[in-house]
């Protein structure tokens, strides 16, 4: 369920145009998932055909929740704006989000393990100036 405060917000990005598709559907998913779900999951739940490593794919975003959140931007730009936005550029504004998240943790992973680095340093310094 969001929250009414969420879906205010995300309808006032819709009131710019076009051009804060992104804006809105990102805030629509933070009101549904906490950055930590959403760095670990993918639209389609299919590994990229760019990634060569041999993590396995993602996990898919629920289904329903990716629908509704599809739906309800199509009804609502067609309604308030006369536009009509295909599901593939709200998938892809989804997507968006979620490689987003997927950057900031693997960028706070990274500043923790050299911060977790760093501490195991210091202390070896100060028991060497011993």
């Amino acid at each position: 369920m969001i929250a009414t405060s969420v879906l205010r917000t995300a309808i006032s990005y819709t009131k710019c145009g076009k051009s804060y598709l992104n804006n809105t559907v990102s805030y629509i998913c933070k009101g549904l998932w906490d950055r930590e779900f959403m760095a670990i999951h993918s639209v389609s739940g299919r590994k990229s055909p760019t990634d060569k490593s041999s993590d396995k794919a993602k996990p898919k975003l629920p289904g329903d929740a990716v629908q509704a959140i599809t739906n309800f931007i199509i009804s609502f730009w067609k309604s308030q704006h006369h536009l009509d936005i295909s599901p593939k550029e709200i998938r892809s504004s989804i997507s968006a989000k979620l490689l987003c998240e997927h950057s900031a943790k693997k960028a706070t992973d990274l500043m923790t393990m050299m911060a977790v680095a760093d501490a195991g340093n210091n202390q070896l310094e100060a028991i060497d100036a011993r």
